[in-house]
Formats: C-alpha cells, structure tokens, sequence
C-alpha cells in the first residue's frame, strides 16, 4: 500500500494505526515504514496520518545500510580477449 502524502489534506480523516509499544527512533520508522523518505517521513508526523507515532530522537539524516546498498550500481566487466 502506498499513500501518496504530499496529496493528503490535513483536515481529511486519514489515519494509519499501528499498534505501537513503544516510542521509535526515526531509522526504526523508517524501516517500520518500507524504509519511507525521511521528508515523507516527516510529513506523515507533522500530519499526524499515523495514530500514535511516537520518536525518541530528534530529526536527523537517515543512513540506513538497506537503502544504501539498494542504491548501489555495478560497473560492467571488462571483457577479456583470447
């Protein structure tokens, strides 16, 4: 499922639950949310979209390992004569 943030009215009853026991840092939101942008991330909090969405850090740059790994490309192989 995917939501598309930057459409969503504030004033609009669009709220996403999960059950939480917990107050999440924002990697950990990240990668409870399909490892979502942190400005969609941000938004999402500010809008208050998901019931309950709780941090314990302040806002920061995500370097999430999965991501970065997700982004990588591959050089081609040289080929070899013979």
């Amino acid at each position: 499922m995917y939501m598309d943030v930057d459409t969503v009215e504030p004033k609009e009853q669009t709220h996403l639950v999960i059950k939480i026991k917990n107050k999440y840092t924002w990697v950990e939101w990240h990668c409870h949310l399909r490892h979502m942008s942190i400005n969609r991330l941000k938004k999402i909090y500010e809008m208050d979209i998901v019931s309950g969405m709780r941090i314990t850090d302040s806002l920061q740059d995500i370097e999430c390992e999965a991501c970065i790994q997700a982004k990588l490309t591959w050089l081609p192989c040289e080929s070899v004569s013979m």
